[in-house]
Protein backbone atom coordinates (compact mmCIF):
# COMPACT_ATOMS: atom_id res chain seq x y z
CA UNK A 1 0.00 0.00 0.00
CA UNK A 2 2.64 2.49 0.81
CA UNK A 3 4.81 1.28 -2.00
CA UNK A 4 1.54 2.93 -4.12
CA UNK A 5 1.80 5.98 -2.68
CA UNK A 6 5.27 6.81 -2.75
CA UNK A 7 5.07 5.50 -6.87
CA UNK A 8 2.16 8.04 -6.99
CA UNK A 9 3.90 10.72 -5.79
CA UNK A 10 6.90 10.43 -7.71
CA UNK A 11 4.18 10.24 -11.10
CA UNK A 12 2.38 13.69 -9.33
CA UNK A 13 5.88 15.24 -9.03
CA UNK A 14 6.87 14.26 -12.50
CA UNK A 15 4.00 15.94 -13.85
CA UNK A 16 4.57 19.14 -12.23
CA UNK A 17 8.04 19.12 -13.57
CA UNK A 18 7.02 18.80 -16.83
CA UNK A 19 3.98 20.76 -16.63
CA UNK A 20 5.91 23.51 -15.25
CA UNK A 21 8.43 23.20 -18.03
CA UNK A 22 5.74 23.54 -20.69
CA UNK A 23 4.57 26.36 -19.25
CA UNK A 24 7.76 28.36 -18.74
CA UNK A 25 8.61 27.57 -22.53
CA UNK A 26 4.71 29.17 -23.42
CA UNK A 27 5.52 32.24 -21.68
CA UNK A 28 9.05 32.77 -23.37
CA UNK A 29 6.99 32.05 -26.72
CA UNK A 30 4.43 34.74 -25.82
CA UNK A 31 6.66 37.81 -25.00
CA UNK A 32 9.84 36.46 -27.08
CA UNK A 33 13.15 37.97 -26.87
CA UNK A 34 16.43 36.92 -28.34
CA UNK A 35 19.62 38.31 -27.02
CA UNK A 36 23.09 36.98 -27.53
CA UNK A 37 24.19 35.54 -23.56
CA UNK A 38 28.13 34.44 -22.94
CA UNK A 39 28.93 30.68 -21.20
CA UNK A 40 30.62 31.42 -17.95
CA UNK A 41 31.06 27.59 -16.94
CA UNK A 42 30.78 24.25 -18.83
CA UNK A 43 31.14 21.15 -17.06
CA UNK A 44 30.58 17.15 -18.05
CA UNK A 45 27.11 16.63 -16.61
CA UNK A 46 26.24 13.28 -14.42
CA UNK A 47 25.19 10.39 -16.71
CA UNK A 48 27.01 12.04 -20.02
CA UNK A 49 26.35 15.23 -21.75
CA UNK A 50 27.74 18.48 -20.60
CA UNK A 51 26.42 21.05 -18.34
CA UNK A 52 26.07 24.87 -19.63
CA UNK A 53 26.08 27.54 -17.46
CA UNK A 54 25.28 31.10 -18.81
CA UNK A 55 24.29 34.67 -18.64
CA UNK A 56 22.69 37.68 -20.44
CA UNK A 57 22.21 41.39 -20.26
CA UNK A 58 19.00 42.64 -20.37
CA UNK A 59 18.05 46.54 -19.51
CA UNK A 60 20.80 46.70 -17.78
CA UNK A 61 20.52 43.57 -15.48
CA UNK A 62 22.64 40.19 -15.44
CA UNK A 63 20.36 37.23 -15.82
CA UNK A 64 21.48 33.47 -15.95
CA UNK A 65 20.55 30.35 -16.78
CA UNK A 66 21.79 26.52 -17.25
CA UNK A 67 20.93 23.65 -18.74
CA UNK A 68 22.73 20.31 -20.58
CA UNK A 69 23.13 19.62 -23.72
CA UNK A 70 23.44 15.54 -25.30
CA UNK A 71 27.04 16.25 -26.91
CA UNK A 72 30.07 14.09 -25.43
CA UNK A 73 31.98 15.52 -22.33
CA UNK A 74 34.90 15.15 -24.39
CA UNK A 75 33.95 18.45 -26.41
CA UNK A 76 33.39 20.99 -23.09
CA UNK A 77 36.62 22.95 -23.85
CA UNK A 78 34.92 23.71 -27.33
CA UNK A 79 31.57 25.80 -25.58
CA UNK A 80 34.17 27.43 -22.59
CA UNK A 81 33.33 31.43 -22.72
CA UNK A 82 31.15 30.67 -26.55
CA UNK A 83 28.74 33.32 -27.49
CA UNK A 84 25.04 31.78 -26.96
CA UNK A 85 21.99 32.72 -28.79
CA UNK A 86 19.44 32.90 -25.41
CA UNK A 87 15.74 33.30 -26.12
CA UNK A 88 13.69 34.83 -23.03
CA UNK A 89 10.44 36.35 -21.77
CA UNK A 90 10.89 39.99 -21.81
CA UNK A 91 8.28 40.22 -19.12
CA UNK A 92 10.05 37.65 -16.87
CA UNK A 93 13.52 37.28 -17.95
CA UNK A 94 14.90 34.84 -15.33
CA UNK A 95 12.62 32.84 -17.82
CA UNK A 96 14.72 31.91 -20.84
CA UNK A 97 16.49 28.99 -22.55
CA UNK A 98 19.98 29.03 -24.69
CA UNK A 99 19.62 28.17 -28.46
CA UNK A 100 21.98 25.87 -29.40
CA UNK A 101 20.66 22.78 -31.52
CA UNK A 102 18.08 23.39 -34.25
CA UNK A 103 15.71 21.37 -31.72
CA UNK A 104 16.05 24.34 -29.62
CA UNK A 105 15.19 27.16 -32.26
CA UNK A 106 12.02 24.79 -33.53
CA UNK A 107 10.82 25.07 -30.40
CA UNK A 108 10.39 29.09 -30.69
CA UNK A 109 9.97 28.91 -34.34
CA UNK A 110 13.21 30.63 -35.08
CA UNK A 111 15.60 29.97 -37.97
CA UNK A 112 18.97 27.71 -36.93
CA UNK A 113 21.79 30.17 -37.97
CA UNK A 114 24.71 28.96 -39.79
CA UNK A 115 27.36 30.48 -37.29
CA UNK A 116 26.22 27.50 -35.09
CA UNK A 117 26.58 24.33 -37.22
CA UNK A 118 29.74 23.63 -35.27
CA UNK A 119 27.33 22.37 -32.48
CA UNK A 120 25.58 20.18 -34.49
CA UNK A 121 29.13 18.92 -35.93
CA UNK A 122 29.85 18.03 -32.65
CA UNK A 123 26.81 16.32 -31.69
CA UNK A 124 27.46 14.24 -34.70
CA UNK A 125 30.58 13.22 -33.61
CA UNK A 126 29.33 12.13 -30.18
CA UNK A 127 27.13 9.85 -31.69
Amino acid sequence: MVKRYVIGGWLAFLLFIVLNHCREEATIRRNLKVTTGVIKNVTSGYRGGIQIEYCFIYHRKEYQGAGKILISSAFVENFKSKRIPVAFDSLQPENNDYLLLPYDFNKYDLLFPDTLKWVVDLENRSL
